[in-house]
């Protein structure tokens, strides 16, 4: 899992985020209330393809949603994950 604050760096996010990498090889991260990023590192190890809006990968974005929700709720964090 991964929680980071914003940097304010110039080159950098500046909106806190979270995400996930599955130890099956998808790595998925979310803004608040948006997902942004979902790809498979297995065939993509360079995260070249976006999958987060193709709808045959909406299950398991919903999947890894609901994985990283339950994360947040575990750790108490406030982060506002997006409608899966």
């Amino acid at each position: 899992m991964q929680n980071v604050i914003p940097t304010r760096h110039w080159d950098s996010i500046d909106r806190p985020y979270r995400g996930i990498v599955t130890r099956d090889g998808y790595k998925y991260v979310a803004f608040e209330h948006i997902p942004w990023l979902l790809f498979n590192l297995n065939e993509d190890p360079y995260e070249q393809v976006n999958l987060a809006y193709n709808s045959k990968f909406w299950e398991l974005r919903k999947r890894l949603n609901d994985r990283l929700q339950r994360w947040i709720e575990e750790t108490d964090d406030s982060f506002q994950l997006p409608q899966a």
